[in-house]
């Protein structure tokens, strides 16, 4: 029996995986966690194991492609990953049966929260990614954000868990009317009235990543840019399109800044300060330059976690193809760029997952976003596309236009409601290819709920429902001391 619940435990983990990318069997996570929550028992400390368990088998399948950037660091990634399950799973079924509908979503809340901000954060598989392509409940995002998607996921497991084990409807009909009042009232998003479009050129020539000499990436955008017939409003080069400083090439520097007297670009390179080294957007245009310095960086790949400590940079260069060790410097302050009387922010890479910084830039006034990527160290894995479908989020939260240009692929536009628009194919491949994509932005300057209030509404939703189990709980406990 126990190696049964053991072999439930692992089950949930492979459903789960399985409806995400590049899988996308999306309606497997409405009952994903089922056979994990069917195998699990009242305040039982092998809750935590199973948990754990579950979480591990999820984790090493959608987390495959870091295997080929960090190594052995693969696994410990999925296994600090799925710490968080065991404790979800422990503490959930250690309060009363009666308590649990509103431990299981506070908890699963706080925990993706959390995850999204410990340790720089890392929010790339939230339990609500699973819904990208699912054009209803997607569209809940720009009320509660992704985190209210993944609540909503694990109510619906909880509850036919119950119904299935426990023979209690209530919260199976509480699921059905949370869920039926909220698509009831979902703000489906409408063309604006204004028709003015934005016409942007994104080139991916398949070059600009790490090792490749910065001359020959360069020439590569600058060829499919010069073929370009039609003026744009705008040509978009991906994150590190130019591998190197640029500035240090006067001729290449100069040529960008003459291009820009008649057409402006925006593109990906190193910049310095002092004795620090940013990874940078260039923004270019009437022969003048402005630059974002990325202010989220990505652990191990552009700088080292505990890089003091040489055990650790010794397994590193063992584990790192590319034997270096990075050491950019976050940028301290976000950056507005102006076009044509219009308003955009750039992305750079996997800032695009982070829901905070794209409703930031918003707030702060932008009118579409553009995220700048250099997927080329992902290789031919599950990870480009799960890291452009962070991008159908972004867009619906804030109901902005989303284009997303990289090196090797992928790059796409997205619409205010979630929709892909776009996707450059070539030989019906869009990764490791190169070509240019077409893309018509319509700015807009609809503030949606989400994007106003963030996840203020949950947070205190989730708190006080937690703090009223807990509260209620100690009651029972002091009723009982007193008999």
């Amino acid at each position: 029996m126990r190696n049964l619940k053991l072999l439930l435990a692992v089950l949930s983990g492979i459903i789960l995986s399985v409806s995400f990318p590049p899988f996308n069997l999306w309606y497997l996570a409405w009952i994903g966690f089922i056979p994990l929550f069917y195998s699990l028992e009242e305040s039982n400390v092998l809750n935590f194991f199973k948990g754990f368990l579950s979480g591990f088998i999820f984790y090493v399948i959608v987390f495959s492609w870091i295997f080929s950037v960090a190594g052995f660091i693969y696994i410990l990634i999925c296994l600090y990953f799925a710490l968080w399950w065991g404790i979800f799973t422990y503490l959930t079924f250690s309060f009363p049966s009666s308590k649990r509908i509103y431990i299981v979503l506070s908890l699963w809340f706080f925990i993706e929260i959390i995850i999204t901000h410990l340790f720089t954060g890392f929010p790339w598989i939230l339990l609500g990614f699973s819904q990208w392509n699912d054009k209803y409940i997607n569209q809940i995002a720009s009320l509660v954000g992704i985190y209210g998607i993944s609540c909503l996921i694990l109510l619906s497991n909880f509850s036919i868990t119950f119904l299935l084990k426990k023979k209690k409807i209530w919260e199976f009909l509480f699921f059905l009317i949370v869920l039926i009042s909220i698509i009831f009232f979902i703000p489906h998003w409408k063309k604006p009235l204004n028709k003015k479009k934005i016409k942007i050129y994104a080139i991916q020539a398949n070059a600009g990543f790490i090792g490749q000499p910065p001359r020959e990436s360069f020439y590569k955008y600058w060829s499919l840019t010069k073929s370009i017939k039609e003026k744009s409003s705008l040509v978009v080069w991906p994150e590190s399109s130019f591998p190197s400083l640029i500035k240090e090439y006067p001729h290449l520097w100069n040529k960008l800044l003459k291009f820009s007297k008649k057409q402006p670009i925006l593109f990906g390179s190193i910049d310095s300060k002092g004795n620090k080294f940013f990874n940078a957007a260039f923004f270019l245009k009437h022969g003048k330059h402005y630059v974002y310095h990325k202010m989220h960086l990505v652990p191990f790949g552009e700088y080292l976690p505990g890089k003091r400590f040489k055990w650790l940079r010794n397994i590193y260069k063992e584990e790192n193809p590319y034997h270096f060790i990075p050491d950019l410097s976050p940028g301290k302050t976000d950056k507005i760029f102006y076009l044509n009387g219009y308003r955009f922010s750039p992305l750079i890479c996997y800032e695009n997952t982070f829901p905070d910084i794209s409703r930031e830039k918003i707030l702060a006034g932008s009118q579409f976003l553009i995220t700048m990527t250099n997927d080329s160290w992902f290789g031919k894995s599950f990870g480009p596309q799960q890291h452009f479908i962070q991008n159908v989020f972004r867009a619906i939260e804030n109901r902005r236009y989303v284009l997303q240009v990289s090196t090797t692929g992928i790059t796409g536009l997205i619409s205010p409601n979630g929709k892909i628009k776009k996707i450059l194919y070539k030989n019906h491949k869009k990764l490791f290819i190169s070509g240019i994509l077409k893309a018509n932005i319509i700015p807009i300057n609809e503030i949606t709920f989400y994007t106003k209030w963030d996840n203020i509404p949950l947070t205190f939703i989730f708190f006080f429902l937690s703090i009223g189990a807990l509260y209620g709980e100690i009651n029972k406990i002091r009723r009982k001391n007193r008999v």
